[in-house]
């Protein structure tokens, strides 16, 4: 009799975590579908890339996966093409709003910090404003010190600047590659940018990214680096 009710409730507790997990995944898939993060599975991307054809200019591109956990955020993607079928690629984005080394304190310069929508409001108008310029040429002065307390605004420039600099960093590193090690490291297909804003066309306003080839079991690289 106890290997019954030892076996009915297996079985109950099985049903019970299934019904458990589909309710997880349907949360996640909802908190995804409205948030403004647009790096989530089945969302379509337009990017500007900057490579040579057919990756150059305004490409469009369906996210197909999601690795995580990363630093950054980094995407399978599935490239529309004008003739032929997609190209299947690996786009990974150094998002300052949502990359996890962003705002987890990881950056040199930066400290933990959540994003919010009110926050990107208020970094738009230090923008529009020239603030952010008058930042970024005060932290290039003899004048600065590091060590000053920076407020929440200069902060996200500081987050921006770093961002850029690790796409730059990571697109340098596939493309100097050489030798038996340039067979195991994906091709550089485009460097890439998405505009945050379209009233305001400025750099601390775009976020850099990088599309290269996608290779089997080629993951920890793209997504810790």
């Amino acid at each position: 009799m106890s290997a019954i009710v030892a076996f009915v409730k297996g079985i109950l507790l099985n049903i019970a975590q299934r019904v458990g997990n589909s309710f997880k995944s349907i949360v996640d898939w909802l908190k995804l579908a409205y948030s403004p993060c647009p790096y989530w599975r089945g969302n379509m991307l337009s990017v500007k890339a900057h490579g040579q054809s057919p990756f150059q200019g305004d490409l469009r591109m369906v996210i197909t996966r999601v690795f995580r956990p990363s630093s950054w955020n980094v995407m399978e993607v599935a490239v529309m093409r004008p003739v032929g079928p997609p190209v299947r690629a690996v786009l990974k984005m150094f998002d300052r709003r949502f990359s996890p080394c962003a705002r987890d304190g990881r950056l040199e310069r930066t400290a933990r910090d959540e994003w919010s929508l009110e926050l990107e409001d208020e970094f738009v108008d230090f923008v529009r404003r020239g603030a952010a310029d008058d930042w970024e040429e005060y932290r290039e002065s003899e004048d600065f010190d590091a060590e000053e307390k920076r407020n929440r605004l200069q902060d996200e420039v500081e987050r921006q600047l770093e961002c850029d600099a690790a796409a730059r960093r990571q697109i340098a590193r596939y493309q100097n590659v050489a030798g038996e090690e340039k067979t195991k490291i994906p091709r550089v297909y485009a460097a890439t940018s998405l505009g945050l804003n379209e009233e305001i066309g400025h750099r601390l306003l775009e976020v850099r990214g990088v599309l290269m080839e996608y290779v089997p079991g080629f993951v920890s690289d793209i997504t810790e680096q």
